[in-house]
């Protein structure tokens, strides 16, 4: 809310929201438990956060597109970062090289790219991922991130808990 009209006002402003591949794990958006209170399990709440991203930013898209304004989700690929560094199973990433592994400056190339790139101006409500050298290629999200109405219900969820602290 506190952006909208700043990006409004700005010619060719670009939202770019870091998700994940693993946003297609769950089989849609449990509203039940949306703070994960009742069942803890940190792949399923990372994989559920990074669903959740995706759908706020097709949302953003659908609600800013009209006025000039881009959303879109990017997978950076699957950095070396404190998620890997505090796994117990997948610290061994950051203390060795592992094929697939990559420094947080490659994993920052694709939302450059999609933040920057001329041929993708006006191309809004994609998710993409890391593509050849520098660029990122679009790709199809998880049926569960298509879903207009699960957006739409974590758009309002989420500006009703913000809405106390603007």
């Amino acid at each position: 809310r506190l952006l909208e009209r700043v990006l409004t006002d700005t010619r060719d402003s670009r939202v770019v929201t870091v998700s994940s591949r693993l946003h297609i794990k769950p089989s849609g958006f449990d509203f039940g438990d949306v703070m994960s209170e009742h069942a803890y399990e940190g792949r399923y709440v990372y994989a559920k956060s990074k669903l959740a991203n995706v759908l706020f930013s097709n949302q953003l898209a659908r609600r800013l597109k009209a006025r000039g304004v881009t959303s879109n989700s990017v997978h950076p690929g699957s950095v070396v970062t404190n998620v890997v560094r505090d796994s117990r199973l997948l610290s061994w990433g950051a203390k060795l090289p592992l094929p697939g592994l990559i420094s947080a400056r490659e994993g920052a190339l694709p939302s450059l790219f999609v933040a920057t790139s001329p041929s993708l101006s006006g191309v809004t409500g994609c998710y993409f991922a890391a593509g050849p050298g520098d660029t990122a290629q679009a790709h199809v999200p998880s049926k569960a991130a298509l879903d207009v109405r699960a957006a739409t219900h974590l758009w309002e969820l989420s500006d009703s808990l913000v809405a106390r602290f603007l």
